[in-house]
């Protein structure tokens, strides 16, 4: 054994008492990504045991987090019970909970263990041999009867009632019904457990618990209140939060972050074992010898092998070493203790300072001012943001809200250096404009906002602005080439959107429309294109009151598409001879001359297949009048009428081959004339 391990066991084994410190929680900050990172300071000296109570949905999220700060400070553990403690604790107990419900079923559970019986009108002293529970009648009711093997060997039957007072004797029995009473007066908390953090410091110091659990999404609203004019308006948020974990907040420092980190959660307080595969158990060979019959004399017996003694009856070297180490104490094998944290000193905790908000990369906090007070299970709402905003008022349409008007709508500019969380918004008119304090005009919903970045926020119907549109799609062939035997044509298609808009006669106004516009298009308009955000693209428009006027958004594109030269559709082709000089000179007379020729060769090929389908009834025909001739006499006028008939079916089928044999050649012919008006075409 090690002299370091020895003096970490013995350091450990004589340290004195521990001090016990209850941790509170001082500063508190929630995040939007359903978090909360709670920390607090305790006073250590020497060997400090910091306790505090979790839900247990937590245990998790604290085995995974919880860190320890202070300067000369050691952790040495972290201690709390077993998830299944009930059932932990009784395992080692000769009791089961069942056990406890009333006397009766205690007493049944003492069986075999002696007890002290002593009664008003006799003592006794034995071991338990069972008990019954019995009708003691109205007046007395159930009771138990307990059944006793005394001292002197006699079987006694007393009945427990009232005055009857039962000791047990045996010392190991009543530990365990202690162990056992206080395992379920603990379990009666059975969504919390006990944390209890060993430190140890060698001085007198402060230490920093810090851990991050799971805690419900702190909500941001906000408020709005328009002035009359065109200044700046009130932009006001609020947080809407609640305490759900599990220590009540008295004078913490409370932070809210608006990022969403990366949060896992892993079952670390959940016992997990790993299956093993069953070796089977080897036991020695069944042997039954042949009787002994006699023999004339005794057989020479062969030298043992020498495995005879078993493989292990010598170790080889190799093994030597490893017995050695099964031999030596279990105490050397025993690991060293564990690795203390000792991080620098944190910076002391800020408290009563006014809202303060931060920007870093992955989030913007606000720390609010003030110690916050919020038991256990309360919410609380309470400002986290207050300032002027630059503001415009605006009239914004969107045909999937109202076809006819436009929703009023304010622009707010985050004037500040922080990004702003998003939340719905109630929005005000100011005093000056409802002469009876500020008045509420709608809802609106804020979708978060970068410094500098804008925002509209549209709240209520403006019935004081009329809008219209009129919708109109064409299509037109630009240009027209071939390459590798592809027809190639580009269309330029157009939709065309007129707005008419109708100014408010009690004045100027400014309209925002949001015209939905095809993904891959191109926008243009007469009127102030303000930007484009994925299908919306956003046109401004300022009206004099009462002005009428129109706007137009023209959307374009150019569609490219590809047929093989020998299966574009004859209406295609049509289109691409009559374009005029959307197409070259040189593809004019090619294409209509394959226009023409895949016409003529669809007319041989309709020919072809006609003449086909002719010579197949004829020879259908022939084959019964064949029949029928077969079976008639053949120097008969019948048999004459069916040899006629034969003859003509013969001169008809000569005919209809010789056609097919012309189409037949005129199809060869137009396909190499198609061929070589291919390759004039480059293909």
């Amino acid at each position: 054994m090690s002299k370091a391990l020895v003096s970490s066991l013995v350091g450990l084994i004589a340290a004195g008492p521990a001090v016990a410190a209850e941790f509170r929680p001082e500063t508190v900050k929630l995040s939007s990504g359903g978090l909360a990172e709670i920390a607090g300071t305790v006073a250590v000296a020497g060997r400090t045991v910091i306790e505090f109570d979790a839900p247990l949905a937590q245990v998790d999220d604290i085995l995974k987090s919880l860190v320890v700060q202070g300067r000369d400070l050691r952790i040495l553990s972290v201690d709390l019970p077993g998830r299944e403690r009930l059932g932990d604790t009784f395992a080692g107990l000769p009791l089961k909970p069942a056990d406890l419900e009333n006397s009766v079923t205690l007493l049944a559970a003492l069986k075999g263990v002696r007890v002290e019986i002593r009664r008003s009108d006799r003592n006794l002293a034995g071991l338990v041999i069972g008990v019954e529970a019995v009708d003691g009648g109205q007046a007395q009711g159930r009771r138990a009867r307990l059944a006793l093997a005394t001292d002197d060997d006699a079987i006694e039957h007393v009945e427990i009632d009232e005055a009857t007072r039962v000791a047990i004797a045996d010392d190991r029995m009543r530990g365990a019904l202690k162990a056992a009473l206080k395992a379920v007066a603990a379990d009666r908390a059975a969504d919390k457990r006990r944390i209890a953090v060993t430190v140890e410091a060698s001085a007198e110091t402060r230490a920093l618990v810090t851990y991050v659990v799971a805690a419900p999404v702190w909500k941001p609203t906000w408020r709005v209140v328009l002035p009359a004019g065109q200044a700046s308006a009130r932009f006001q948020g609020w947080a809407v939060l609640e305490n759900r974990t599990g220590l009540d907040w008295k004078g913490v420092g409370l932070t809210l972050s608006s990022g969403t980190p990366v949060a896992l959660r892993q079952n670390l307080y959940e016992s997990v074992s790993v299956p093993r595969p069953e070796s089977p158990l080897r036991v020695g060979q069944r042997l039954r010898p042949d009787m002994d019959r006699g023999v004339a004399a005794p057989r020479p017996v062969a030298p043992p092998s020498p495995l005879a003694g078993g493989v292990m009856a010598k170790k080889p070297a190799a093994f030597a070493g490893r017995a050695e180490m099964d031999a030596r104490p279990a105490l050397a094998l025993a690991a060293p203790a564990p690795a203390s944290l000792d991080l620098a000193e944190p910076p002391p905790v800020a408290s009563g300072v006014d809202v303060a908000a931060v920007e870093t990369l992955a989030a913007a906090s606000f720390a609010l001012p003030g110690p916050v007070d919020l038991a256990v299970g309360r919410s609380l709402t309470l400002p986290f943001f207050d300032g002027a905003a630059t503001a415009t008022r605006v009239s914004v349409f969107q045909a999937g809200v109202n076809d006819r008007h436009p929703i009023a709508a304010v622009r707010i500019k985050n004037d500040s250096a922080v990004t702003l969380p998003g939340g719905i918004v109630t929005v005000y008119e100011g005093a000056e404009a409802t002469r009876s304090g500020v008045g509420f005009v709608g809802d609106a919903e804020f979708a978060g906002a970068a410094p500098g970045e804008e925002r509209t926020m549209a709240y209520a119907l403006d019935a004081k602005i009329g809008v219209s549109s009129d919708v109109k799609d064409s299509r037109a062939m630009k240009t027209v080439k071939v390459e590798n035997g592809v027809l190639i044509v580009e269309y330029g298609r157009q939709k065309r959107t007129v707005y008419a808009l109708t100014g408010d006669p009690a004045g100027p106004r400014s309209l925002s429309i949001e015209h939905v516009a095809n993904p891959g298009w191109t926008v243009t308009t007469d009127g102030n294109l303000v930007g484009r955000d994925g299908r919306r693209a956003r046109i401004g428009a300022d009206l004099a009151a009462g002005e009428s006027r129109s706007v137009t958004v023209t959307e374009t594109i150019v569609d490219r598409e590809r047929w093989s030269i020998l299966e574009t559709p004859d209406a295609v082709v049509a289109e691409v001879v009559s374009s005029g000089d959307r197409i070259e000179p040189a593809l004019r007379e090619p294409l209509r001359r394959i226009a023409q020729v895949r016409r003529d060769t669809a007319e041989f090929e309709r020919t072809i297949e006609r003449v086909d389908e002719a010579i197949g009834r004829i020879r259908e025909d022939q084959e019964r009048v064949r029949g029928n001739l077969a079976a008639v006499d053949r120097n008969g006028e019948l048999a004459r009428t069916y040899q006629d008939r034969l003859k003509r079916q013969e001169a008809e089928m000569s005919r209809l081959e010789k056609e097919r044999d012309a189409a037949q050649t005129g199809l060869q012919t137009l396909r190499q004339d198609l061929a070589r008006l291919v390759r004039q075409l480059g293909g």
